[in-house]
């Protein structure tokens, strides 16, 4: 018999839309800046190399009496780069295309993803480990998921893990490595199966594995010193907090 639905408000944590919010605003933000950076591109260009120059000449007092062609070159390789950088793709048209590129290989690593699934793994159905598949519906249905999510085993190879995903605009799925689930199954441990799964289930209906939400994720977490301050918290905040 089905249990109680799942109070989904005691599973996200406390914090998590404050930093999520966070992180859009300054994403948003930080684009419209470049763009509009990029309508003055000339200018900015002029400043920054300006800027490099006298900061260059400043700790090197020798190159004081240098032509600035000659200063740029003893610059620093990291800041040349830059500088080539900025010059070749801070255009107004080109800046729009960055995040949308990033959208589409996020879109291709997940359909790839399940594309894998699909070819390597074994789909759980009522038919194919009804058991796993009956506590698997259960708990999606308790947790608030109107269509039941897809999923698979795969072999991990010793690995003992589980994950969600998505297709974005298409289908949520989940996986639990093989070794894993066969461990709860040889032993009955239906309770640890119930957790696992149910952590599963949680991070599909609380929009974890959205792929807007894991892009932010990713690009937060990665960003020094921005990581500190926002994408460790925020990766640390996208729990399930199962009671």
């Amino acid at each position: 018999m089905a249990q109680q639905p799942i109070d989904v408000g005691k599973l996200r944590h406390p914090v998590e839309r404050r930093l999520l919010g966070f992180c859009i605003v300054v994403s948003v933000a930080l684009f419209v800046v470049v763009l509009l950076v990029s309508f003055a591109r000339d200018e900015f260009i002029s400043v920054y190399i300006d800027d490099a120059l006298a900061t260059y000449r400043q700790a090197n007092p020798e190159a004081a009496n240098l032509s600035d062609d000659e200063v740029m070159e003893l610059l620093p390789a990291e800041e040349r780069e830059t500088i080539a950088l900025i010059e070749e793709y801070l255009y107004p048209w080109i800046i729009p295309l960055v995040p949308a590129a990033i959208v589409l290989l996020v879109v291709w690593s997940f359909g790839r993803e399940y594309g894998n699934l699909r070819a390597n793994a074994v789909r759980i159905t009522a038919r194919q480990f009804p058991e796993v598949y009956a506590l698997w519906e259960d708990l999606t249905r308790r947790v608030g998921i109107k269509e039941v999510p897809d999923l698979y085993t795969i072999n991990g190879n010793g690995a003992l893990n589980a994950f969600a995903a998505c297709v974005p605009g298409s289908r949520n799925f989940s996986a639990i490595y093989s070794d894993l689930l066969e461990a709860c199954l040889r032993n009955e441990d239906w309770d640890s199966l119930k957790f696992i799964l149910g952590h599963e289930a949680g991070h599909i209906r609380l929009g974890h594995v959205s792929w807007w939400y894991i892009l932010l994720t990713f690009l937060y977490r990665f960003a020094f010193p921005v990581n500190y301050l926002i994408g460790l918290p925020l990766g640390r905040a996208h729990r399930v907090r199962l009671r």
